[in-house]
């Protein structure tokens, strides 16, 4: 009786090895996997940003743009005037 609790006690704890072993390298892939995702996330994270400022300049220039067209409409409108009168 004790030699069959021995045997299955060494079972036991060749099996809990075996499950630890596959465990440890489960936890191994998954934090590869992790910081694989993480770094592709501070690079997206990074473009992004980019992409932000990209589109603020545009925002900006557009705005700028429409306020020297109308700047400049109205310092024209004045000789349009005169050289429709003068005609």
């Amino acid at each position: 009786m004790i030699v069959l609790a021995c045997f299955q006690a060494e079972r036991a704890r060749k099996n809990s090895e075996t499950e630890l072993s596959e465990t440890s390298q489960r936890v191994a892939e998954l934090t590869t996997v992790v910081t694989a995702l993480t770094a592709d996330r501070r690079r997206h994270d990074a473009e992004l940003a980019g992409a932000r400022a990209d589109v603020d300049d545009a925002l900006r220039e557009k705005t700028e743009a429409a306020d020297r067209a109308a700047r400049l409409q109205a310092s024209r409108g004045p000789i349009y005037k005169i050289s429709y009168d003068l005609s």
